[in-house]
């Protein structure tokens, strides 16, 4: 199992009538997408922000095992995204 995370904004709602469905949009639903189909099985690919915000929040130290570049054409952008055993 792969695991993708990214923290950032979102703008979530809900589409039709008869069959309601619940639905996240946002550049930062695509980050996290691209982290997800990066990994490696195993692994937790997550972006500096979600680093960041865990160390401030909870203290978490998280040391990567590798780092990745990851080039997101949507958004004309590379994004470093550090892997980290599961």
């Amino acid at each position: 199992m792969r695991i993708g995370m990214h923290t950032g904004t979102i703008i979530a709602g809900v589409i039709g009538r008869t069959i309601v469905r619940y639905d996240i949009y946002g550049k930062d639903v695509l980050i996290a997408k691209k982290m997800e189909q990066n990994g490696a099985p195993g692994y937790i690919l997550m972006t500096d922000d979600s680093i960041v915000k865990l160390k401030r929040a909870l203290g978490y130290n998280i040391k990567a095992d590798q780092l990745m570049t990851i080039y997101i054409k949507e958004l004309e952008k590379n994004i470093t995204g550090h892997l980290i055993k599961n």
